[in-house]
Formats: structure tokens, C-alpha cells, sequence
């Protein structure tokens, strides 16, 4: 276990981008060909090669052509999903709403454990 935690610090490292924003104490998650993902305590963030400075564009291997590509066909394809929800929005007139996800269906009967109160019956009433 010591071992483990070792090496887990020993792979957490910081990073400046070109804005002077920190990220202290982060781990590389994975290596995309427009970028880095990086987890730390507060989450998950990716960071552009755009954004880091040269050395550690090389140091990842970075080329922009390869980069541009790959966030070109993201961009293009977080498009075609947004025109989808667009065109089908939630809600609409009911003839929409039942054509998208069928009729309605009746919930069935709560239990029947306990009698249904009655209102003539004041013996049960807190006054």
C-alpha cells in the first residue's frame, strides 16, 4: 500500500498554461491528439495543447494538423448531436409526446393496507 501511495505522488505533477493559470498536484489521465486530461482532487479538466507552452507540447508529442483534425471531427460530431435534440426536443403537444414515447399508461392501485378515511368518522381527527 505504501508503495502504491508513493507512486502516486511521485506521478502528480504540476502544469502552467501560456494564461499563467496553475494546476499543482494533478495526474495526466489519459493523451488526446488536441490535449491533456488531467485529474486532481477537485475533478477532471483537459486542457488544450493550445493553452500549455511549447515544451510541453513536445514533451506530449503534440502535432497541430493531428490536433486541429481531431477537435474538427469532435466539434462536427457534438453538432450533428445537438441539431438531433433540436429537432426532438422534450415536451411539445400531447400527440407529440405520445407519438415520441407511446400513450400513457395508469399507474397501478396504492395498497390498500389501511381503510380510506372518512370524513364523517371524527373519532380519528385530532382537534
Amino acid at each position: 500500500m505504501f508503495a502504491a501511495l508513493c507512486a502516486s505522488i511521485a506521478l502528480a505533477e504540476d502544469f502552467k498554461t501560456i494564461n499563467a493559470k496553475e494546476y499543482r498536484n494533478v495526474t495526466v489521465s489519459r493523451i488526446e491528439p488536441d490535449g491533456i486530461v488531467l485529474k486532481s482532487k477537485s475533478g477532471i479538466t483537459k486542457l488544450c495543447f493550445t493553452e500549455l507552452p511549447k515544451d510541453v507540447q513536445e514533451r506530449f508529442h503534440y502535432d497541430s494538423a493531428q490536433g486541429a483534425h481531431f477537435t474538427g471531427d469532435r466539434e462536427a460530431t457534438g453538432a450533428q448531436q445537438n441539431a438531433a435534440f433540436v429537432e426532438h426536443p422534450l415536451g411539445g403537444t400531447a400527440d407529440q409526446f405520445i407519438g415520441r414515447y407511446g400513450a400513457p399508461q395508469d399507474s397501478p392501485s396504492p395498497r390498500q393496507e389501511f381503510p380510506p378515511f372518512a370524513a364523517s368518522d371524527s373519532s380519528h381527527l385530532c382537534i
